[in-house]
C-alpha cells in the first residue's frame, strides 16, 4: 500500500490536483511532496505505529502545519484521502 501511495503522489493528474490546492506554487508542493516523502518513510520504518490511515493522515497533518494554511492541508490530506480508498479498493479486488 505505502508503494501504491507513493507512487500515486508521483501522478501527474494528483500533483496538479495539489499544485491547485497550493496556489499554483511549485515550490510548496516539492515541500509537501517532501513531507509526504518523509512520512511514508517514517511509517514504513515504523510500521507498529501506523496501524491505520487515521494515524499516516495526522502524522501529515502535524508535519504540515508549519508550510500550509488550514484549508490547503485540508485539500492535500483529502488527495491523500482518495489515494488510500484507491490503494485499499485494489487491496479488496485482488482478494476476490
Amino acid at each position: 500500500m505505502l508503494k501504491f501511495i507513493f507512487s500515486e503522489l508521483s501522478n501527474i493528474s494528483k500533483q496538479t490536483a495539489l499544485l491547485e490546492s497550493l496556489g499554483w506554487s511549485e515550490e510548496k508542493l516539492e515541500e509537501v511532496l517532501q513531507i509526504c516523502n518523509s512520512s511514508i518513510l517514517k511509517m514504513t520504518d515504523n510500521s507498529h505505529e501506523y496501524s491505520s490511515p487515521n494515524r499516516f493522515r495526522d502524522e501529515i497533518s502535524h508535519d504540515l502545519r508549519d508550510i500550509l494554511t488550514e484549508d490547503q492541508t485540508k485539500a492535500v490530506l483529502d488527495i491523500l484521502n482518495d489515494i488510500i480508498s484507491q490503494s485499499l479498493e485494489g487491496i479488496m479486488s485482488d482478494g476476490n
